[in-house]
């Protein structure tokens, strides 16, 4: 009797092996939870090209930007900055952060005086023997005609941050908007004095 039963589990035994040769899909080993440390960063590591890219060139920068103003009927909204001024930062966080009030009207163009190819050029073109530091603005016609600068009535005001330069800068926005709704005014005013006062606030 045992000699019968272990023959019968023999012949299924085989009768299977045989079967799973036929039909069966290679056996997938499951591979481990977490990969050995040696295989994680195997790509070779991007090289940095920045220090090899040529500076940009602020006056093709500035004619494309005319150019594109005058196609849309818009003004170009233009600030003279340089990495080392902490103002020109706070300005163009402004005008960055607000970029959907100013759209209807302006192209905005920073100009840097210093890491810019023709920066420098730029810069005292537009602004000509017109004294005073930085951040400079002006608003040009897509024909580059000066419309008005930031030299206020007690000289450049820079980024607008206390009452009078902010009253200035919606003075410029007031001669030079062409295209916004009735209320853009008042919102950009509104963004303005926020801003503004946080940054008093701060000091």
């Amino acid at each position: 009797m045992k000699k019968t039963t272990l023959g019968l589990l023999a012949a299924l035994l085989l009768a299977g092996c045989a079967e799973s040769g036929r039909d069966s899909k290679p056996a997938v080993v499951a591979e481990p939870a977490t990969k050995p440390q040696t295989d994680i960063a195997t790509s070779e590591p991007v090289a940095n090209t920045s220090s090899t890219e040529l500076p940009v060139d602020a006056e093709k920068l500035f004619n494309d930007t005319l150019a594109s103003a005058k196609m849309q009927d818009k003004r170009v909204l233009v600030h003279l900055g340089a990495p080392w001024c902490g103002w020109c930062k706070v300005l163009e966080e402004f005008l960055d952060s607000n970029a959907t009030l100013f759209a209807d009207d302006y192209l905005v163009l920073k100009i840097d005086i210093q890491e810019m190819k023709n920066g420098d050029e730029i810069g005292k073109k537009l602004r000509g023997d017109r004294e005073g530091g930085i951040p400079w603005s002006t608003i040009l016609d897509g024909d580059g005609k000066e419309l008005v600068s930031s030299d206020g009535p007690n000289g450049n005001i820079g980024c607008p941050i206390a009452e009078d330069e902010c009253a200035y800068f919606m003075t410029m926005i007031e001669k030079t908007i062409q295209h916004a709704p009735a209320d853009r005014i008042a919102a950009i005013a509104k963004a303005l004095d926020e801003f503004a006062q946080k940054k008093r606030d701060r000091r």
